[in-house]
């Protein structure tokens, strides 16, 4: 997990974006996340025989309620956080998108990030809000035994809201 943390306008979201990916001019601009899916794409391509497939999730956490922001639906309905029979947490009817490049990741990082800074969700402070973008990998390969092997993997980038509300309770 990466976790940006720090006061109102201190460059969390700046770092793990980076600028609009329009003015960005070369791989030094761009944030923490889009370079760590451009890695993730590059070790892929080094290991050919492999099958790897890539999925992505966007949330936001805002006073307590859970939204998509790869919703596609014009509403946004408040999700609900549960955990399952193993322990861990599942959020149904978060959408969980299968990309096959670094441009569709990065597109629903855009996406996200556009939903994010002007939906109905944002009726309150967007600086107060915090955002998961979680990059899901699954690997499937034969050992040299023929044993069929397989690693689920999880990258959570999150942007956390301003830190300085934190004073007022500590």
């Amino acid at each position: 997990t990466v976790l940006s943390y720090g006061q109102r306008g201190s460059g969390k979201t700046y770092t793990l974006t980076g600028p609009d990916f329009l003015w960005a001019m070369n791989e030094e601009e761009f944030g923490l996340l889009p370079q760590a899916v451009r890695h993730v794409f590059n070790l892929m391509k080094e290991c050919p025989g492999r099958e790897y497939r890539v999925h992505v999730s966007y949330l936001v956490v805002q006073r307590d309620a859970v939204y998509d922001l790869l919703s596609t639906s014009n509403t946004y309905m408040q999700l609900n956080v549960l955990e399952d029979n193993m322990g861990n947490v599942v959020i149904p009817g978060l959408n969980v998108i299968d990309c096959s490049n670094i441009t569709e990741v990065i597109n629903c990082l855009e996406a996200g990030l556009v939903h994010r800074h002007t939906t109905a969700i944002q009726s309150h402070d967007p600086s107060t809000s915090h955002a998961i973008f979680s990059l899901i990998l699954e690997h499937q390969w034969s050992d040299p035994d023929g044993k069929l092997k397989y690693v689920y993997s999880r990258m959570n980038f999150v942007d956390l809201g301003g830190s300085e509300r934190l004073m007022q309770f500590g």
